[in-house]
C-alpha cells in the first residue's frame, strides 16, 4: 500500500471511531425522553446545601399537561376554586390607575396569595409576595429569595404568610422553603425576564383553610396581548402586611416578559399576574417609571420547571 493510500485509510479510521464514539457519548448522557432547558434551570435543596441542574421528563410532564384552555392559553395546573366563580376578579371590567384594599382574604384567590417577610436576627429586611400554585409550590420573584446585592445569596429567615391581612395571627398558614428552582439566567445577568423562582415548602399551606391558585401557559406570546389581567400583592406604601389588588391589560409583550397598565410599586415583586378563574400568567417582576407593571410570563422554561416541582413535591 502507498504512503498516500495508507495515509488516507488511517484518516477514515480514526473519523470512523470519533463518530461511533460521539454517538455513544450522546445516547448515554441524553434520553429520547428528557428535555434539556433552553436557560439552565437549577435547584438548590436547603437541606443538604446542595445544588443540582434540572433536566426535564418529558413523560412525567405530559402526564400533568390537562386539554383545557382558557382565553387562548393552556392550563397547566388547575386552581382551587371549586366553584370557578369570576366575581372576584374583573368586577365591570373596569381598569384602575391605583390600586384598592382586599378586605376579605376568605375569598379566593386571595387566602392563597402570600406575604413574604425575609431577614436577619428577627427584624424584616425586605418583604414581597408569592402564590400558591399546590399546596407546598410557590411562585415568586428571584430577588424575593435571592439578595442580588449580597453575591445572590438566600435570603435568611424566609417565610410566607398565606392569606395574611394585618398582623401575623391573620394568616391562614405560613412555612418557609425547603427548595428553590431557579434560572442561572437571573444569578449571571439580574435580566427581568429571568426574574422568577419557584418555592418547594417545608409545610402543606391547607391547615387553616388556604387555598391555591392555577397557572396557564400560552405558547404564542403575541396572543397575550389585551388580556384583562389582575395583581394582588403587599405594596410598601401601606405598611406591606395588608394585600391590595390593582387591574388592567396586557399592553406590550415579549418573549418571556410583558408589561401591564396595572399600577405596581415596591412590594408587589413576586405577586401574581392572572386572568379570570384564578390562573396565572407571569409574576410581578417590578414597574417601570410611570408605574406600570412589569411581569416576567410563564414562558416553557418557567412552564416546566413549575410542572417539575408540581409532580416531584404536591
Amino acid at each position: 500500500m502507498g504512503v498516500k493510500k495508507f495515509l488516507i485509510f488511517n484518516i477514515f479510521i480514526i473519523l470512523f471511531y470519533l463518530l461511533v464514539n460521539i454517538n455513544s457519548v450522546e445516547a448515554t448522557d441524553i434520553n429520547e425522553n428528557n428535555i434539556i432547558a433552553k436557560d439552565k434551570i437549577m435547584m438548590y435543596d436547603a437541606e443538604t446545601g446542595e445544588t443540582t441542574e434540572v433536566i426535564f421528563d418529558k413523560k412525567k410532564l405530559n402526564k400533568l399537561n390537562t386539554t383545557r384552555t382558557v382565553d387562548g392559553g393552556n392550563i397547566i395546573i388547575e386552581s382551587g376554586n371549586k366553584n370557578r366563580k369570576d366575581r372576584f376578579f374583573m368586577a365591570n371590567n373596569t381598569l384602575s390607575a391605583t390600586d384598592s384594599p382586599v378586605t376579605n382574604t376568605n375569598e379566593f384567590p386571595y387566602k392563597a396569595i402570600c406575604q413574604l417577610q425575609y431577614g436577619e436576627g428577627g427584624q424584616a429586611k425586605g418583604s414581597g409576595t408569592g402564590a400558591l400554585v399546590g399546596y407546598r409550590i410557590l411562585l415568586t420573584a428571584a430577588h424575593c429569595v435571592f439578595d442580588e446585592n449580597n453575591n445572590d445569596e438566600k435570603f435568611p429567615n424566609w417565610i410566607a404568610y398565606a392569606g395574611r391581612r394585618g398582623g401575623e395571627s391573620t394568616a391562614y398558614d405560613k412555612s418557609g422553603w425547603s427548595k428553590v428552582y431557579y434560572s442561572t439566567g437571573w444569578t449571571s445577568t439580574h435580566k427581568q425576564e429571568y426574574d422568577w423562582a419557584v418555592c418547594v415548602l417545608n409545610e402543606r399551606m391547607e391547615n387553616a383553610g388556604a387555598s391555591h391558585m392555577g397557572v396557564i401557559y400560552y405558547d404564542d406570546y403575541n396572543t397575550m396581548k389585551n388580556l384583562e389581567i389582575n395583581c394582588v400583592g403587599y405594596p410598601a406604601t401601606h405598611g406591606g402586611y395588608y394585600p391590595y389588588k390593582t387591574t388592567g391589560i396586557i399592553t406590550n409583550t415579549w418573549e418571556k416578559f410583558f408589561k401591564g397598565s396595572n399600577y405596581s410599586e415596591s412590594g408587589y415583586s413576586g405577586s401574581p399576574i392572572y386572568i379570570n378563574g384564578g390562573y396565572i400568567v407571569g409574576v410581578t417582576h417590578g414597574y417601570y417609571s410611570n408605574n406600570e407593571l412589569c411581569g416576567v410570563r410563564i414562558y416553557e422554561d418557567f412552564n416546566n420547571t413549575i410542572l417539575e416541582a408540581y409532580n416531584e413535591y404536591e
